[in-house]
Order: C-alpha cells, then structure tokens, then sequence
C-alpha cells in the first residue's frame, strides 16, 4: 500500500511539474506573440502618421528622382531636408532606422546613407508592400547600423508598409521601418 502510495505521489508531481512547465511556456508564447502585434500596429501607426506629414512635400521629389544618379539623391538638399524630419519625428519611440523605396526598388532614402540607390527590387519584403500588403520581419542582429551609431545584439522587427494618399490609391512608395524590440 505503502508504494503505490508513494508511486502515485510521485508520479502526480511530476505530470503536475510538466503541466505547469508546458502552461508556462504556452502563456510566454502567446505573451510574446501579443507583444509583437502591438509592436507590428506602432510601427505601421507611426509610418502612416509620419508619411501623412512629409508625403505631400516630397512626393512630387522621389517621383523625379528615378532620373538621379546616386550621388546626387544622396547630395540633393530634399534628401538633407527630410533626413532632418525623420531625425526629429523618430526620435524616442524606439524606431533605431527608416527607409523608403521607390516603385522600382530603388533605394530613395535611408537612414544610413550609403544604402541610398541600392537596388532592393527583389526583396520580398518591398515586393509583398509593392502589392498593398504590410509585411513584418522579426530578425536578432549582432550588430545593426541604427540612428545613434551602431548598437549590438538586438531583435529588430522590420516592418515593410505601402505608402498610398488614400485607402484606394495607387501605391507611390514602401517605407521600411525597423524598431527595436530586444526588450519584449
């Protein structure tokens, strides 16, 4: 009686041990999963505020400027100009870089300006938001090239949006935002 007592106290606390294990790990990752939606909604919620802001006046700039070599979109004063609106409209809500690419997967603007004019035309990313759809990315990084310098050991969400004047319009540009979301 005795062993059957103990076998079975035994076993209950070791199926009680795996259950609450798998709940545990279950519970984190739908935490986690969560976390990354509301992350994913920022990030789309601050690229349309932001665009709805700078769109009008540089629209008519990154439609001309397939026709620019690449030293010159990296030198033209609009580029300057909107390099300081981002600076100012990203800073303090977690967003570590910006780019925008043009209908062709050009490269129009970027944060790090050595990647403006790089072809990114097949990218997937740019491809799916090209077609209206918003596209996320999560990726861990080593090191990462951000708006402060390079910064070490990050996950990054990459989130890849269409730029349109209205719900119904065409799409004129992708913007890619990457936020930092190590700490989720």
């Amino acid at each position: 009686m005795f062993r059957l007592f103990r076998f079975f106290s035994i076993a209950s606390f070791v199926l009680l041990l795996l259950g609450g294990t798998a709940l545990s790990l279950l519970y984190r990752q739908t935490a986690v999963r969560d976390l990354m939606r509301v992350e994913q909604d920022k990030n789309v919620a601050l690229t349309r505020t932001f665009a709805n802001m700078i769109w009008p006046e540089f629209a008519g700039f990154f439609a001309r400027s397939s026709d620019l070599s690449v030293d010159a979109l990296r030198n033209s004063p609009e580029i300057a100009k909107l390099d300081a609106a981002i600076q100012t409209g990203m800073a303090g809500n977690g967003v570590v870089k910006v780019k925008i690419y043009g209908l062709d997967g050009r490269t129009l603007y970027s944060s790090q300006p050595s990647q403006i004019g790089e072809d990114q035309s097949s990218n997937e990313g740019w491809r799916l938001a090209l077609g209206g759809e918003i596209v996320n990315e999560l990726t861990h990084r080593d090191e990462f090239n951000a708006f402060d310098g390079v910064i070490e050991n990050r996950d990054v969400l990459a989130s890849y949006i269409p730029i349109r004047r209205s719900d119904d319009a065409p799409v004129e540009a992708v913007f890619e935002l990457y936020g930092d979301v190590t700490e989720l």
